[in-house]
C-alpha cells in the first residue's frame, strides 16, 4: 500500500532540537520512535557520507524493529495504515504527518489533533 506522508517545518529551528523532517529519516510505525543522524543533516553530503548515513539508517530499523513483538509487527501490517494511532501522534510531533492514515481511520486524526506541536526529544542518532 501507498502512504501519502507530509513533512512539515523545521522543527529543532522553533524547539532547540537537532531533528529536521526535511531531511531523511526513519521512524517506527508502532511506537513513533524517530532516527535521524548529523549525517542525514548534511547539505551536500559526499557518496561516502551519503551511503554511511543510509547505513546507520538501516541498522536502526532493523535494530528497533526487534523491541516490538511479532504481534505489533502484524497489527501494523494489518490496519494497512502507516503508523498506529499512538505512534502517528508521537511523529506529527516531529512534523511527520501521514495524511493518507486520517482519512482511512478516525483514531489517526483524533490522534493528530492531540499531537503535542513540537517533540518533547530528540530523534535518537542526534
Amino acid at each position: 500500500m501507498n502512504h501519502l506522508v507530509l513533512t512539515v517545518g523545521r522543527i529543532g529551528e522553533l524547539t532547540g532540537l537537532q531533528f529536521d523532517p526535511t531531511c531523511n529519516h526513519a521512524g517506527c510505525g508502532i511506537c513513533g520512535e524517530v532516527f535521524q543522524s548529523p549525517l542525514d543533516r548534511l547539505q551536500s553530503p559526499t557518496v561516502g557520507e551519503w551511503s554511511k548515513a543510509l547505513e546507520l539508517r538501516t541498522e536502526w530499523r532493523i535494530r528497533h524493529a526487534g523491541t516490538h513483538t511479532a504481534a505489533q509487527h502484524r497489527q501494523l501490517r494489518l490496519s494497512g495504515l502507516f503508523a498506529l494511532p499512538e505512534a502517528a501522534q508521537k511523529l506529527a510531533s516531529y512534523g511527520i504527518i501521514p495524511l493518507t492514515d486520517t482519512v482511512r481511520h478516525d483514531e489517526v486524526s483524533y490522534a493528530l489533533l492531540e499531537s503535542p506541536r513540537a517533540p518533547s526529544d530528540d530523534a535518537q542518532g542526534g
